[in-house]
């Protein structure tokens, strides 16, 4: 665990959830021992904890059993539950007693690259869409608790990111439309929900011309927000730091 000092720090700047830090953790489906363990396919691998104050980063190989494993930062078991409070979705362990907002989800459609220090990167797609000079904003429910553009992970089940983020836009904000090719593809260090710090964005430019915008089990508020309203509320780290490359904010 890092320093009151580094903690404080990074919470003004969004990168730890409610209480733990945003390390990667990678778990296998079988208990740890001491560090070492063996998957379905019996081969070993290890968990390497760095120096104090470092990240838990992945050493090995991820499961490939097929399965969906959703793991404790803590303690790595897969006794960890989602509950929802105040409108907002957390995890707790029935091991170790772990309550955050963040797991660790390792899924067989998961698309990733682990990355030369042994950190987890996901691959995402993210949409700026605008009607009538306002950008289309959502308050997500979900770590990281802020407002996001439309965006998702771009898994194995899409074949191309177009079909993700024309999935994503009709899932989060329940609108047709199908942006042709992104704008920026650039690596961004945020954590997410699912346990990665690092993400490779395609972002994508649409607009509409009238406004059919639904709310989704993830968020509980959206709406269209005119650029000045924008620089006022508390914005998901991709969204601020896309719409200050596009110069919207």
């Amino acid at each position: 665990m890092k320093c009151q000092q580094n903690l404080d720090k990074l919470k003004g700047k969004n990168k730890l959830s409610k209480k733990s830090d945003t390390g990667w953790f990678c778990r296998s489906h079988c208990d740890i021992m001491g560090g070492v363990g063996k998957d379905n396919c019996g081969k070993t691998w290890r968990i390497v904890r760095p120096s104090e104050g470092q990240t838990v980063k992945v050493k090995g190989k991820i499961p490939q059993d097929n399965r969906t494993h959703s793991y404790c930062p803590e303690c790595w078991s897969e006794c960890i539950r989602p509950y929802a409070t105040e409108g907002r979705e957390y995890y707790r362990c029935e091991r170790c007693g772990y309550d955050d907002s963040r797991l660790i989800m390792l899924y067989p459609q998961m698309r990733y690259r682990i990355l030369p220090d042994n950190e987890l990167l996901h691959y995402s797609v993210g949409a700026v869409i605008e009607w009538e000079g306002k950008i289309l904003l959502f308050h997500r429910r979900l770590f990281p608790f802020c407002y996001t553009i439309v965006a998702g992970h771009w898994d194995l089940d899409d074949d191309t990111p177009e079909i993700a983020i024309a999935r994503e836009i009709g899932e989060e904000a329940g609108i047709e439309i199908r942006p042709e090719k992104p704008v920026f593809v650039e690596t961004l260090e945020e954590p997410c929900r699912r346990g990665a710090d690092f993400h490779e964005w395609r972002l994508y430019r649409a607009a509409v011309d009238r406004n059919t915008a639904t709310l989704s089990d993830e968020a509980d508020i959206i709406g269209w927000y005119a650029p000045d309203e924008i620089r006022g509320l508390d914005l998901a780290i991709p969204t601020e730091y896309f719409l200050k490359q596009l110069g919207i904010i």
